[in-house]
């Protein structure tokens, strides 16, 4: 719609992952160097965390690309289905097939697939998406395989949220962090990388010149709090506003207009609050602040609980209220006034 308007080539700012623009800051690349090391070298376990829109998906999708053809992989884009459905998903697309794979036959066929993976001079990736939503059996299985990888032939990636260091913790302790050899973690852009990441974007897709002022930047990495994929929302509106308005450039106003058309939650302009970004790759985290996303959880349910106790509660005493007799007022009233009579 607008890219004849700004002389573009294409779409610049897709939310669908596109390796044609991807663009990889110093930590962004780094953290990718990490998985494509593990990857390669076998036997490790990695575990990548982000908040929604931190580009986990495009690490994976870049890892996986690299892969050789001749590369065993399989990846698990949701792993909230019963345990056996897993196992299923995981044999049919390894290759070696079982009607319904148990948990002890399962891992007797993996062990047997990974030595037969190491004759033929290969390595096995297995990736997990959305894994703060993995069941525990599962997980605590995952975390074992390297005992059953004798050859050293099979890599993991498991990709979440932050809430899934909540669930390690709480399904294995602190004993994970021996476990994962790679702990990624992706955190939103500063204002420095949200302006190369949208000037990279932008050239990419054929623009010859400036198109996004400064100030409207700084703007976007207001409102967008440096997560690429709110980025690329916030710059396709904005590019659609100020095609709207016939004007070549994207200043602070026309941003303005666009967010506000977007009616994103809990947006602040750039005047009001900065946040800049913070990366770290390769390490595993300390304690986060604020409180933790499993404990919140389980706070709800017991509020839930309580709450639900409460209505039974009140209920019986209804039930209860309603079966035992009780006299009639008028008939003590009058009862009174005859024993005052008297």
């Amino acid at each position: 719609m607008y890219c004849s308007h700004f002389n573009l080539d294409k779409k610049p700012f897709q939310i669908s992952s596109d390796r044609g623009f991807l663009w990889l800051g110093s930590h962004h690349g780094h953290a990718l160097d990490l998985l494509q090391r593990g990857t390669d070298q076998g036997g490790a376990i990695m575990v990548l965390t982000g908040d929604i829109g931190t580009g986990k998906t495009t690490l994976i999708n870049e890892v996986i690309h690299t892969l050789g053809k001749d590369r065993p992989c399989v990846r698990i884009e949701d792993p909230g289905f019963e345990l056996h459905s897993l196992y299923q998903k995981i044999a049919q697309t390894l290759g070696f097939r079982e009607p319904d794979p148990g948990e002890k036959r399962f891992s007797s066929r993996f062990h047997g697939f990974l030595d037969q993976v190491a004759k033929k001079g290969q390595k096995v990736l297995v990736v997990v998406d959305e894994s703060q939503r993995i069941p525990y059996r599962l997980l605590r299985e995952i975390l074992s395989w390297p005992k059953i990888d004798s050859a050293g032939v099979l890599s993991v990636i498991l990709a979440g949220q932050l809430d899934f260091l909540d669930v390690l913790t709480d399904c294995m302790g602190r004993a994970w962090t021996d476990l994962v050899q790679v702990h990624v973690r992706l955190d939103p852009l500063d204002l420095n990388q949200t302006r190369a990441y949208i000037g990279r974007r932008l050239a990419i897709a054929g623009a010859d010149h400036t198109i996004f002022t400064n100030r409207a930047v700084e703007e976007v990495f207001g409102y967008a709090k440096g997560i690429p994929r709110v980025i690329n929302i916030c710059c396709d509106q904005a590019l659609i506003q100020a095609f709207s308005d016939d004007q070549k450039r994207v200043d602070r106003s026309v941003v303005q207009g666009a967010v506000a058309a977007l009616e994103l939650p809990g947006a602040h302009s750039a005047d009001q609050k900065e946040m800049p970004g913070k990366q770290i790759a390769g390490a595993v985290p300390g304690n986060e602040k604020g409180p933790s996303p499993l404990l919140t959880r389980r706070v709800n349910e017991a509020f839930a609980l309580l709450a639900g106790l409460g209505i039974c509660i009140l209920v019986g005493y209804g039930i209860f209220s309603t079966l035992t007799p009780r006299k009639d007022p008028d008939a003590i009233r009058e009862g009174k006034a005859e024993h005052l009579v008297m």
